[in-house]
């Protein structure tokens, strides 16, 4: 399998199906507006993009094949979904109006994309699923540094055109949102997703153990 055509459509399928990465995305642009879309979108892209570097270069490989690291990993990605999840539980309700919007962009454009970047960057199965994708399309006669290049940018392209889209779409649709009751409710479901995430995250890693 070395089509290139074959691992964009199953990167772009990948990458657009809802997951801890797409609901930070969505909830970090309901709670901060168009000012601050862009930042998480960017942590959850520059993230991937990390871990797929670390696979190219063999360190994803190590991760991987120690049982200890691996197990680490998914309890530091676990705590912090949990950690994200009782934040969106206890946001306090916000009214979605424009004065809001400028304050929000200079307090939170940071955290936002630190969060991200975090929960990509300590996402272990991400580590699974590029150590298993991408040598499937690095052919014997590619030169490995170009071919990986193309394969990463594909990767991260898909990334950027997907969350973008979802991170401004949900901005533009807090407008439909604006009261308290909505924001709670928002940041209850967000909270109740992370949550699920972590903890199936902390399932996954006990059954490793015992397993």
């Amino acid at each position: 399998m070395n089509d290139l055509s074959v691992f964009f459509a199953i990167t772009f399928i990948t990458v657009l199906t809802p997951g801890a990465g797409v609901l930070c995305t969505i909830a970090s642009a309901l709670q901060g507006g168009p000012g601050t879309a862009w930042q998480a979108p960017l942590g959850n892209v520059l993230g991937s993009f990390t871990i797929g570097v670390l696979c190219a270069v063999g360190l994803g490989a190590v991760l991987t094949a120690s049982p200890v690291l691996f197990t680490v990993m998914q309890f530091v990605s676990a705590a912090l979904l949990l950690y994200l999840g009782w934040r969106s539980w206890h946001a306090r309700a916000t009214v979605f109006h424009e004065d809001t919007k400028i304050e929000r962009t200079k307090t939170q454009g940071l955290t936002l994309f630190v969060q991200a970047y975090l929960l990509q960057l300590t996402n272990p199965m991400l580590f699974v699923y590029l150590l298993s994708l991408l040598p499937q399309f690095i052919g014997p006669d590619d030169v490995y540094a170009e071919r990986m290049a193309v394969l990463l940018g594909i990767f991260a392209g898909c990334g950027i055109v997907i969350h973008f889209a979802y991170s401004y779409a949900a901005a533009w649709a807090r407008k439909f949102l604006a009261s308290p009751r909505a924001s709670v409710m928002l940041n209850r479901i967000s909270g109740a997703l992370f949550a699920f995430f972590g903890i199936s995250v902390i399932v996954q890693a006990v059954s490793r153990m015992m397993g």
